[in-house]
């Protein structure tokens, strides 16, 4: 048996976590499966559904389907004391999304995205992974950011006010909490700034396509 952290058949693969999160599903869960030949397809014994919200990141993920996972395997190894055979479902057929492993291109920022999927793609990474842009040249790794209410930057633009950095996007701004430049230790917004004597606006050209 395996105990998968996605309600299979959706998301099968290496990080469900993730992209469950960057893909903006109402709720995920986890699956108890028998195991066969084909990666997280087997025949499925118990799952349970646990919703998600705009509040959710890996993190708080991470841990809720942790716990969930250890609920279900105890579940199972009840059933399985108990002798009495386990009721099963085939997977539904179909063509559903995968969670295949991270590839640098995934956690790529563009500043022509909606603000909705950069913090879409930031909630799915925080605290475990950054998520990156283009920078004067260099790679701006960022851990932490939200959406920034009543303040609006025009896209591909960063700006700060002394204390607080801001990145405009297609249709929103977005505030930096946690930056560096890569590889450098993440800092918080206003120790970056003042530890690179950043002009109050800089443009920002994306690299993702």
């Amino acid at each position: 048996f395996n105990v998968h952290p996605s309600l299979l058949p959706k998301y099968r693969g290496a990080n469900p976590y993730f992209w469950a999160l960057y893909n903006g599903e109402k709720e995920t869960g986890v699956t108890v499966h028998r195991m066969t030949q084909t990666f997280d397809a087997g025949e499925i014994v118990l799952s349970r559904a646990t919703p998600l919200s705009q509040e959710d990141c890996l993190g708080t993920v991470v841990l809720r389907l942790n716990h969930l996972a250890q609920q279900l395997a105890v579940e199972l190894l009840e059933q399985l004391a108990s002798g009495m055979p386990l009721v099963t479902r085939t997977q539904a057929a179909g063509d559903y999304p995968r969670a295949p492993l991270l590839k640098p291109a995934h956690l790529q920022i563009n500043v022509q995205w909606p603000l909705e999927r950069v913090l879409r793609l930031a909630r799915a990474c925080y605290p475990h992974f950054s998520v990156f842009m283009p920078f004067l040249g260099q790679t701006l790794r960022i851990s932490e950011m939200t959406a920034a209410a009543g303040v609006e930057t025009p896209a591909g633009m960063m700006v700060h006010d002394g204390t607080r950095l801001w990145v405009g996007f297609a249709d929103g701004t977005a505030e930096l909490k946690q930056v560096a430049v890569d590889p450098a230790p993440l800092l918080d917004a206003k120790t970056f700034i003042q530890q690179h004597a950043l002009p109050r606006a800089i443009p920002l050209i994306s690299a993702a396509p």
